[in-house]
């Protein structure tokens, strides 16, 4: 069975394959499909949670962006031909807000062709090797999400080794292939020392207990477990535990989100309002 997923091993990934062949040679193949079945059940849920989390936001910013499109292309129109049909010069902050939107009208395609410049820079520069380290070093250092990007990349990568070592691969193995399969590159770091220690005959928890990447109390938790001579299992439990502790820090920082977009909404509409309706009602109370 490993023979045949290993053709096909950018599908089902290294790890995978690795944790099938080892299940074959020691004769307990069924019990190793059942930890990956489990371990891939655990991945979907979490994906799955993140994305359900994330939709809110995301509809939330959508329709912001819908409503200023609305309020460019046709609302402050009629309202610059309300003010010219009065008479009236409307205030400063008000006739900003009508010449903006003229502006954004008149050079709509221009505009629309220099953000499609910028972003196709922007991608093209995030895809080099100096942008990605950049980025790996917010997401894991950011003040307001490092904690749930750390719990989340710590369970996974626990999760994943601990499976690996109960299927019947050895420590070195397992490092190498859970290693492969971490993209963040900081993160990664921490797997080539861990590679270097087992090698040169120390432990993976000399490494963890000196990483700053980690959630506390992990590498205590990882020493231990070498000294009582369970680590698979106890990495598999940390796994399971610092994901959902990551998926609920995710969701945390969505319930914060989600309130400032609405101010920020809140915001521009008010804006709106102080500088175009407010001004026709002085006009209109001053004409009767």
């Amino acid at each position: 069975v490993s023979d045949a997923l290993r053709k096909d091993s950018t599908i089902f990934g290294e790890a995978y394959v690795a944790s099938i062949s080892a299940g074959e040679a020691s004769g307990t193949l069924t019990e190793v499909l059942s930890c990956l079945a489990e371990l891939l059940r655990h991945e979907m849920r979490l994906l799955n949670a993140i994305r359900s989390v994330m939709a809110y936001p995301v509809v939330l910013i959508g329709v912001a962006f819908v409503v200023i499109s609305v309020l460019v292309f046709f609302i402050l129109p009629q309202f610059g031909t309300v003010f010219r049909g009065l008479g009236k010069d409307p205030p400063w902050h008000t006739q900003c807000l009508l010449d903006g939107a003229r502006l954004i009208r008149a050079y709509f395609p221009i505009l629309g062709l220099a953000v499609i410049a910028v972003l196709g820079g922007v991608l093209k520069f995030g895809g080099t090797e100096r942008a990605v380290q950049y980025w790996d070093g917010i997401v894991l250092n950011l003040r307001f999400v490092r904690s749930a990007t750390r719990s989340l990349l710590t369970g996974r990568t626990f999760r994943l080794l601990g499976t690996m070592l109960q299927s019947g691969i050895p420590l070195l193995e397992g490092i190498r292939l859970c290693r492969a399969s971490v993209r963040n590159r900081l993160f990664r770091r921490l797997f080539d020392q861990m590679e270097e220690s087992v090698v040169n005959g120390g432990s993976i928890a000399d490494v963890l207990v000196v990483c700053p990447l980690l959630p506390g109390g992990a590498a205590q938790m990882i020493q231990t477990a070498e000294r009582t001579g369970r680590l698979a299992s106890v990495m598999v439990a940390m796994g399971s535990y610092y994901e959902e502790e990551g998926e609920q820090k995710v969701r945390d920082l969505v319930k914060l989100l989600e309130p400032l977009i609405i101010i920020v909404m809140g915001v521009v509409v008010s804006g709106v309002v102080m500088a175009v309706i407010l001004p026709l009602l002085e006009v209109s109370t001053s004409s009767h």
